[in-house]
């Protein structure tokens, strides 16, 4: 599917390549609810399975839940960097924030679930995360989420080498939350208003 995407951009015109390719009817574009955007989804949650399995990989040089959170957060990203890169996943974005928001805040909010899982496994009250162990679950997810749609939406706009600048921003907004005294109003408010700016934003943007 992917390299159809380079060719189409994020459309059913890539979805119907992939499926003639499986020498499928192109009727089987119908039994997608959403068309592309479930295709869009699908990738998604490749990312967060390609992050999951590079943690895993790695998790042994892991020290902190910082760290955690931001690899695993990284992983996802560099997993659709190449559409970044080409341009056409701000068009993904927008497409899902018009027609399928629900899906992908479930999906993100089952990736920030497993990172602040993984990262609870390393906060004691002496950890790096000084505040993170003291916030609750829900919390804890609410701020994965808004680091991880905060980071996505700079990187659309990085042209740093190998998104040097993204990664920085990424430190950066980990910081910063896990800093805070309580997450709770403060963080939904922060990320209500993220989420309008981002919407308005990447809607202007569907092609």
């Amino acid at each position: 599917m992917d390299k159809y995407v380079y060719e189409h951009g994020f459309t059913n015109n890539a979805l119907r390549a992939a499926i003639e390719e499986e020498r499928l009817s192109t009727m089987a574009i119908g039994m997608f609810e959403d068309g592309i955007n479930q295709a869009i989804l699908a990738h998604m949650e490749e990312a967060s399975i390609y992050a999951a399995k590079k943690y895993a990989s790695e998790k042994q040089s892991m020290t902190s839940g910082k760290q955690v959170v931001m690899a695993m957060i990284k992983y996802k990203l560099e997993y659709q960097a190449g559409f970044i890169k080409a341009n056409m996943w701000k068009q993904a974005m927008g497409s899902i924030m018009l027609q399928s928001k629900s899906k992908a805040i479930e999906s993100l909010q089952r990736f920030a679930d497993e990172v602040a899982h993984e990262a609870d496994a390393f906060e004691t009250p002496e950890s790096q995360m000084v505040n993170y162990h003291k916030v609750d679950w829900y919390a804890k997810r609410m701020g994965v989420s808004m680091v991880y749609a905060a980071t996505e939406l700079y990187m659309l706009t990085d042209t740093s080498e190998n998104f040097e600048d993204t990664w920085a921003f990424l430190n950066d907004q980990v910081d910063a939350c896990v800093s805070l005294k309580a997450f709770g109003e403060e963080a939904k408010m922060v990320m209500d208003m993220g989420t309008f700016m981002a919407t308005t934003y990447l809607s202007n943007k569907v092609q």
